[in-house]
């Protein structure tokens, strides 16, 4: 994740040439987003593309957080240690 994500902006996810060559774009900023952990409002969301295969995905981030929505998968809950 580039350190001041802009709408449009690409960026690679993983460089290993022929096994895993994803690449991301932001395509939002700022959606909220509910998860069953909650509703975030600071948050970028991206595409991610494996051009190897051809498949996309969409993942939610939230600032503090990370990781909150990848395709199906949604942030269940969370513990502050």
């Amino acid at each position: 994740m580039p350190p001041d994500p802009q709408v449009g902006q690409a960026f690679p996810q993983e460089i290993a040439p022929g096994i895993a060559e994803d690449e991301a774009k932001i395509t939002a900023i700022g959606d909220p987003t509910e998860v069953p952990a909650g509703t975030y409002q600071d948050t970028v969301t991206i595409v991610d593309r494996n051009p190897l295969d051809g498949s996309s995905g969409e993942k939610v981030y939230a600032r503090g957080i990370g990781l909150i929505v990848d395709a199906a998968a949604r942030l269940t809950s969370i513990e502050n240690a």
